[in-house]
């Protein structure tokens, strides 16, 4: 009789078992290590859960809603206890949020252990794994969500998918740690940019501190037939840029003689310079980004070159055989002090101002410079000349590469006429708009009194 009752207390609590899965649990479930759970919604809080389904500690539930236990106890209609395993993710999209969510109504809580999620959604712990597509709520093991919605419980960083993802404050925060400058000697002379050619040095000059630090490029002036990179000008010079957290280059180029002619040969080696710079730009603890070319009177011609070559790409004057072939030349700003720009116009500027040349004819002074008389070139020698002059190269599709330019200059200035100067400012506006360009004229004739204060305010607004 005992027998009798027990076998029948035995299928009632069975029958009401497989009822109850039935109708509150879809098909599958959780075992040990490596668990499937069921089709409804998860939520992981870190502890014991409870789900409208019951699974023993090492049971398996099925569609027949048999709760078996590992140590042969049957487990309650209630409780869920599943043990520990690992999972894979599966392809869904995933919000991760600082807190446990509570429980859809057909939710299982999955305790602190990991294991293998299902096709329901699944509250994924707060240790690193890889989310899936759908929405997550984790506890704080270690396992991967499933393809439902789940919801992320931890503030861990993990690695988002591919659909809508709320992060956390702590994985969608980064930190950064600031660069720091290997460099232990700050001056360096006769630094080569390059082999090619043996003027190809420049020096170096970089401020205490780590950087990166913006990066000034001086070329110096001459004639186009002298000077060297000692011979920079106030205020453009190493001590006063490296104090103003600048690191400052004062290149040399190649220079214009009897037997060598300076151009297109020391436009190149502008380029290159910047090139070698940038590309040492970690040794260096230069910022990249933030280049600047300045010159003076020769070296502004240069400067005014650089910079309106920055406007166009595959202009034909960065040589790879100068190397760095893959690194730009262009620059983010340009200071051009006493400069030039169209070369053939020079005699007539200077007369238009009343003032004889100090160095006589511009027109065959710069024969040497280009090989030829410029001012009655023909045919290739013409379209040589055409391309010398940075007027050539301002046009409305350049203008989103061109720098920001700025020009000093005397109006008395009996070396290099101003007018060039204002014509290229007034191109440079016209063309890509106003403000593009500026210039102030300056009383200190040829190579004296400009304004250090304009010229850094300038430098500081663009490059820093």
């Amino acid at each position: 009789m005992k027998t009798v009752k027990v076998l029948s207390v035995t299928a009632s609590l069975a029958l009401a078992i497989a009822l109850t899965s039935c109708s509150s649990t879809s098909s599958g479930g959780e075992e040990n290590s490596g668990e499937t759970p069921s089709s409804s919604s998860i939520d992981s809080s870190g502890g014991g859960a409870s789900s409208s389904s019951s699974v023993g500690s090492g049971g398996q539930l099925s569609s027949s809603s048999i709760a078996a236990s590992s140590n042969g106890q049957q487990s309650s209609s209630d409780s869920v206890e599943p043990s520990s395993g690992s999972e894979q993710p599966s392809s869904d999209s995933v919000e991760p949020s600082s807190d446990s969510q509570q429980p859809s109504s057909n939710s299982v809580a999955a305790s602190s252990s990991s294991r293998a999620p299902s096709s329901s959604s699944v509250a994924a712990s707060s240790s690193s794994r890889v989310p899936s597509s759908s929405s997550v709520a984790a506890s704080s093991s270690s396992r991967a969500p499933s393809s439902s919605s789940v919801a992320a419980a931890s503030s861990s960083s993990r690695p988002p998918s591919s659909s809508s993802v709320a992060t956390t404050q702590s994985s969608s925060s980064a930190t950064t740690t600031p660069a720091t400058c290997n460099m232990t000697q700050r001056s360096l002379t006769n630094v080569e940019y390059n082999t090619a050619r043996s003027r190809n040095k420049l020096d170096l000059n970089v401020p205490s501190g780590n950087g990166p630090f913006p990066l000034i490029v001086f070329i110096h002036g001459g004639g186009f037939s002298g000077g060297d990179k000692n011979s920079t000008t106030a205020p453009l010079q190493a001590n006063t840029a490296t104090g103003k957290g600048y690191a400052f280059a004062s290149i040399q180029y190649t220079l214009m003689s009897s037997s060598q002619k300076g151009f297109p040969n020391a436009v190149e080696d502008a380029l290159a310079a910047i090139r070698f710079l940038r590309a040492k730009a970690v040794d260096y603890c230069i910022n990249p980004n933030k280049v600047a070319v300045a010159g003076f009177s020769a070296g502004g011609y240069f400067t005014n070159m650089v910079a309106a070559l920055s406007g166009t790409d595959n202009h034909g004057f960065d040589l790879s055989s100068l190397g760095n072939a893959s690194v730009s030349s262009k620059v983010q700003a340009a200071v051009s002090l006493s400069g030039l720009t169209d070369l053939t116009k020079l005699d007539e500027q200077h007369a238009a101002s009343g003032i004889s040349p100090m160095m006589g004819n511009h027109c065959n002074w710069n024969t040497n410079f280009f090989g030829f008389n410029p001012c009655t070139a023909t045919g290739a020698n013409k379209e040589i000349v055409d391309k010398s002059n940075p007027l050539y190269w301002v046009t409305s599709s350049a203008c989103a590469n061109l720098p920001p330019v700025h020009e000093e200059h005397d109006k008395t200035d009996n070396t290099t006429p101003w007018q060039g100067s204002q014509i290229f400012v007034d191109k440079l506006n016209e063309v890509c708009g106003a403000g593009k360009a500026s210039i102030t004229f300056t009383n200190g004739g040829h190579g004296g009194g400009y304004n250090s204060t304009e010229i850094y305010n300038f430098l500081d607004s663009h490059l820093k």
